[in-house]
């Protein structure tokens, strides 16, 4: 390579002189001068072109030579710079040393000018040996390139093709530790000393047909380290030719791209994970195509539980990927379900009644309240030939009421991922509250019911608190809970002076109304458990507290478990005992299809106005309560109050004199 001689500067510089015009006598001493009168003109001149040294007088006419020194230092810190100045003194003089003036020269001094060439001359002196600039760019010596090449972070290798097998004959610093051999081991073998068995003989190909051909060539292999290691090395191979054109070397470099492929390896993995979670997406619509609009008309049309829970077991076992489904009850005390419907391929569901653990699936289902999944061979109870199958239990809860479990079989493994299970939640849920709604309807158009009396030992029971503080027995008549707020009608035998202040004191009493002597309506400020008795479907019939202990008789549809109005008593109180479960004729009504029917055209607000006013004595005379008073245990205005009461007044005599609709 032929190398060109540095040109070197002996002891001429580019001078930048401001303010004065004393340029000439540095021009004769061979150093190229340019004149700005004003600051900003010589820092525009900084900006655009090159200068080697800055002379500049004190007093400038927008500045003075101290602030053009700063500028100059916060854009070039070492670039030189000579105070010439007609207006020196002391002071100006210790101020332009501590700014770090290169020079300091008094214009009006004799020899001022020979000081200023020598001062100049000296700055040229320091520069002399540096590359000029503007001349044409030196080219390195060969002894630079070789520090270059030896520093480069990649590997790099000549090989010599001109002798057997085309060995390397140099490498650098950098294929050493890339490769971990010895250069003295390297040199002299071919390049293949890195290739092993799971090197892509394509790519190896490739190489050895582009060096055959002394063309350039690029190749991604798997290569192996001296300690046999593998990684990812980028080849890059390129013929040198010499002056009379005959091919002297290949130049190779190497390139370690083990993190690239790793990162390339999991944008694979995460774009075939995605293909695989769309094909399960695709897998997951098309079972459950149309499912959720069957279900949705069967809920609707069904007409007791029996028929929502055979048309749902029917629905889930005809749907692709499913082979059977069925629905079993609640578990009992004994910690058994029994089965309720089944449909699909229940060939081997020998037992109507399967006894699981405590820690069963079908118990984790009910408590954790979400869907669990076991495989189709881990189970006691097997569907057909589907050893292979997953099971999905499926909790049937509406609120605080439990009806048992939907157990769904699938026909293979794998099936039953997030969606599909929140999927199936929605199903279960809608099952519930259908069967909420036609138990509901059940219980109103029964002339028959269950009723409960439970005693409750609580000294933490609404009632049980009123008791103790009014010193006295307390009798509950009636409660409704609307909206999260809950009434409770009261009737006190013996009521002492200033009752309904002494009530209303009570933290937990939001407000009283005080109808008649000893009749109180109370709002309470928590509404349970009346919220969780509804829940069940329990209507509170009466409640008697004294003595610390209540006794609490609530009425139930029948069919209707008295173990989920327990469960809902627990889990507010302590010491709950069931006393009495029996059926009975239902009291106070002219005929159950009435109250269904009257009761289904009145909206919540005018259901509540309507049994507060009854129970707060409206509609007795003397009337002892105002209609204020009652709207605003209601929280509404006393005009809204009268609107819905006259409203709910309204449908219940269309109801007596016109018949259902």
């Amino acid at each position: 390579m032929r190398l060109a001689p540095v040109q070197l500067v002996v002891s001429s510089i580019r001078v930048l002189v401001v303010g004065v015009d004393n340029g000439g006598v540095l021009e004769s001493q061979g150093h190229t001068v340019s004149f700005e009168r004003e600051a900003a003109a010589a820092l525009e001149r900084l900006d655009g072109s090159r200068v080697d040294c800055v002379v500049s007088e004190y007093r400038l006419p927008d500045d003075d030579g101290l602030s053009l020194l700063d500028s100059v230092r916060d854009r070039s810190p070492e670039l030189p710079f000579v105070l010439y100045t007609a207006h020196g003194s002391e002071r100006l003089a210790s101020e332009a040393i501590s700014a770090g003036v290169t020079d300091y020269v008094l214009r009006d001094e004799d020899g001022a000018i020979d000081r200023l060439v020598d001062a100049v001359g000296s700055i040229a002196d320091s520069m002399e040996g540096r590359p000029e600039a503007d001349g044409e760019c030196p080219e390195p010596t060969a002894g630079q390139i070789v520090r270059a090449i030896d520093e480069a972070p990649i590997g790099i290798t000549l090989t010599d093709p001109n002798r057997p097998d085309n060995p390397i004959v140099y490498l650098n610093d950098a294929y050493e530790r890339l490769t971990g051999y010895d250069p003295a081991f390297v040199r002299g073998r071919n390049c293949r000393l890195l290739q092993g068995p799971e090197s892509d003989p394509g790519e190896v190909r490739k190489m050895r047909d582009a060096i055959d051909a002394e063309e350039p060539v690029t190749a991604e292999l798997l290569n192996y380290r001296e300690d046999g290691t593998p990684f990812w090395n980028r080849v890059e191979i390129s013929p040198i030719y010499d002056e009379r054109g005959e091919l002297v070397n290949f130049v190779g470099f190497q390139t370690d791209i083990s993190e690239r492929k790793r990162a390339e390896r999991e944008l694979e993995r995460r774009t075939e994970a995605l293909y695989e979670e769309r094909k399960a997406l695709d897998r997951l619509l098309s079972r459950i195509d149309g499912l959720l609009d069957d279900v949705v008309r069967t809920l609707v049309g069904a007409a007791d539980r029996e028929e929502i829970e055979r048309g749902i077991c029917s629905e889930i076992a005809d749907t692709e990927g499913y082979r059977a489904a069925w629905i079993a009850g609640a578990l009992s005390e004994r910690g058994t379900v029994r089965l309720r419907e089944a449909a699909g391929d229940t060939a081997v569901l020998a037992a109507r009644e399967s006894r699981l653990g405590d820690d069963g699936p079908i118990r984790r289902a009910i408590e954790s309240a979400s869907v669990e999944t076991v495989a189709g061979d881990d189970w006691e109870i097997t569907v057909g030939s589907a050893e292979e199958s997953m099971v999905a239990i499926v909790p049937l809860t509406d609120g605080t009421i439990d009806y048992g479990v939907l157990c769904a079989h699938t026909d293979a493994t794998g099936l039953l991922d997030v969606r599909e299970r929140t999927v199936l939640g929605s199903i279960g849920r809608m099952t519930a509250s259908a069967i909420t709604a036609v138990e509901t309807r059940r219980a109103l158009t029964s002339d028959r019911v269950t009723e409960l009396g439970f005693e409750i030992a609580d000294p933490d029971a609404p009632l049980v608190r009123l008791s103790e503080a009014l010193g006295g027995a307390v009798r509950c008549t009636g409660a409704t809970v609307h909206r999260g707020v809950a009434r409770l009608y009261l009737l006190l035998d013996d009521p002492p002076e200033g009752v309904g202040e002494r009530v209303e004191a009570l933290e937990f009493v939001d407000g009283v109304i005080v109808v008649d002597d000893g009749v109180l309506l109370v709002t309470l400020t928590d509404d349970e458990p009346f919220t969780s008795l509804a829940e069940c479907g329990a209507s509170i019939h009466e409640i008697e507290a004294e003595a610390g202990r209540e006794v609490l008789w609530v009425t139930l549809a029948p069919g209707r478990g008295a173990r989920t109005v327990a469960n809902a008593l627990e889990r507010h109180y302590e010491d709950v005992e069931l006393l009495v479960q029996r059926e009975r004729e239902r009291e106070g009504l002219r005929t159950a299809e009435f109250v269904a029917s009257v009761r289904g055209t009145l909206t919540d607000r005018q259901l509540v106005a309507l049994e507060t006013a009854y129970r707060g004595g409206y509609f007795d005379w003397p009337r002892p309560v105002d209609g204020s008073d009652l709207a605003a245990s209601m929280d509404i205005a006393r005009q809204t109050f009268h609107q819905h009461l006259r409203s709910a007044q309204r449908k219940l005599l269309a109801g007596f004199f016109d018949g259902p609709n």
